[in-house]
């Protein structure tokens, strides 16, 4: 009779005369069954949400390959609330010593884990590794010393995660399906340590073996960025070609293109390739949102190509949105570009601080640590900005007194011509300016705005001073283009400050080139 039972109850189904063998433990039993089976259910449900969420990758910071979820998605459902949490400990409490004990004290470490409570998940993980070796319950074990290493690591006890992460990797009877993904752990703390060398070699050998290729897509994307910390450039870049072969998401797929193309075009010495690959992405429709960031990449690319000209166009009509676009977002980034394009392409440093000085007010400093963040993050703009500008104002210096040391070895003759050529050229720039006044004013009418400053600001904020000396018939005693005058410079100090602050900011045309300027004419 009892083995009779015995099989009818593996099968699903209670004889009536069973239930005095077996009575309430079967009861038990099969609550607690149904309790884990379905807090596991949720838990995965809720997982693989996180796992597939299709967001912008920071390509700023190094990407987390096995998935994290910070405080706001631990509180958003699944096992991740602490009420599936409470039940499931109840349970245990209720039945400490089942064959579902070491499933069950899983599933609550991970839950804190997500919750980024990584004390209540080693806890919880550490007792679910000795009861699955108690049990004999290998697959259980394999699980839990993965995430056990992972809650070590976050919690900032490298040494011992690696300690056991490295252990169970080795560990006789362990899976590849876990091993793989213990490597990936591994190498996500050495990165975590800047260890970069190992975190290399991690990610390699856990790419070649694990089965999820979302998964491998990420860890071939961080491939990609650890290559690139090492200097690595053209292995990067076909870090970044393969993180494709997995099929990966929008956003991933975007972000390791992206990255391949600064990589060549940057570092690996390929920028016709990188403009190449470009200038496809811009043709592609899905990538329509995020035109307005290739462009200004294409321009960085076009910079380290030797072609500051184009890169230069490219930017001024993405900020002046002569096409119809939005530069949106891109406006910070855009303006620190054609800063680095007046630094790097024509060496003038007055228009590299004033492009930067304007990025300034749009880009914030990234928050955590330095070490968590890649070459592409843009720090300390603010400093930045102020050496470019302590440049500008020693090299505007310089300038006066080269221009006035030239002035003293002419004779009378030499100097009365040149003095004429100076208030010929000042007369000359006046036009020029009055003519895209009025031409800016005519625009501003035609669209219908009623704004009377638009666009105006001193059009030779940075620009060098070729004469040296402020005197002539025209300019009193302002300086070159009248750019001392009080009257002029309350008048755009109103413009400037009205637009939003103190700070210099870009004005809404095309800054036009001067006769002296680096560059000068490339507008139309």
């Amino acid at each position: 009779m009892l083995l009779t039972c015995a099989a009818v109850l593996l099968a699903g189904a209670l004889l009536p005369g069973c239930a005095r063998i077996f009575g309430s433990r079967y009861d038990n039993f099969q609550a607690y069954f149904n309790a884990v089976y379905n807090a596991r259910q949720a838990f995965n449900e809720a997982e693989e949400q996180i796992v597939l969420e299709d967001e912008p990758v920071d390509r700023t910071r190094y990407l987390q390959v096995l998935p994290r979820a910070d405080d706001r998605r631990g509180s958003s459902g699944g096992p991740f609330q602490d009420d599936v949490i409470q039940r499931l400990g109840d349970l245990l409490r209720e039945n400490p010593d089942t064959k579902y004990t070491a499933d069950a004290l899983l599933l609550i470490g991970k839950s804190y884990y997500y919750q980024n409570n990584f004390e209540g998940a080693k806890l919880n993980l550490r007792e679910s590794v000795r009861v699955a070796q108690e049990q004999d319950r290998s697959r259980e074990e394999d699980e839990a010393r993965l995430w056990f290493g992972r809650a070590l690591a976050a919690n900032g006890e490298s040494t011992p995660a690696e300690d056991l992460l490295r252990e169970s990797i080795i560990r006789e009877g362990a899976r590849a399906r876990w091993t793989s993904l213990m490597q990936l752990a591994l190498a996500q703390l050495y990165v975590q340590d800047e260890r970069w060398v190992d975190a290399a070699s991690a990610l390699v050998d856990g790419v070649a073996r694990v089965e999820d290729g979302d998964i491998a897509a990420r860890a071939q994307f961080l491939l990609g960025q650890v290559y690139e910390t090492l200097g690595r450039y053209a292995e990067a870049a076909e870090a970044y070609a393969e993180v494709r072969r997995y099929r990966p998401l929008y956003e991933l797929r975007y972000a390791a293109e992206v990255n391949r193309i600064l990589a060549l075009g940057l570092h690996a010495g390929e920028p016709m390739q990188a403009l190449d690959l470009v200038r496809r992405m811009q043709r592609d429709d899905n990538n329509f949102s995020n035109l307005a960031e290739l462009q200004v990449i294409e321009a960085r690319v076009l910079t380290a190509a030797g072609r500051p000209l184009e890169a230069r166009d490219l930017l001024v009509a993405l900020l002046y949105d002569e096409a119809g676009r939005n530069v949106g977002q891109m406006r910070g980034q855009a303006l620190y570009r054609l800063g680095e394009v007046y630094r790097d392409g024509f060496e003038d440093f007055s228009l590299t601080a004033t492009y930067l000085d304007s990025a300034a007010t749009s880009l914030r400093n990234p928050t955590g640590r330095r070490s968590e963040l890649t070459q592409q993050a843009l720090l300390d703009v603010d400093e930045e900005a102020e050496v470019y500008v302590g440049f500008a104002e020693a090299a505007r210096r310089v300038a006066d007194y080269d221009s006035l040391l030239e002035l003293g070895t002419l004779d009378d003759e030499a100097f009365r011509a040149r003095i004429f050529e100076i208030q010929e050229e000042r007369q000359l720039a006046a036009a020029q300016e009055a003519a895209e006044q009025e031409r800016l004013r005519r625009a501003q009418g035609f669209r219908g705005s009623g704004g009377s400053n638009f666009g105006r600001q001193p059009t030779d904020i940075g620009a060098p001073n070729t004469a040296g000396v402020g005197a002539g018939p025209t300019s009193g005693d302002f300086g070159f283009l009248s750019y001392r005058n009080p009257s002029r410079v309350l008048e755009s100090r109103a413009a400037v400050e009205g637009r939003g602050g103190g700070r210099p900011r870009l004005a809404q045309r095309r800054p036009r080139g001067t006769a002296n300027h680096p560059g000068a004419g490339g507008h139309r």
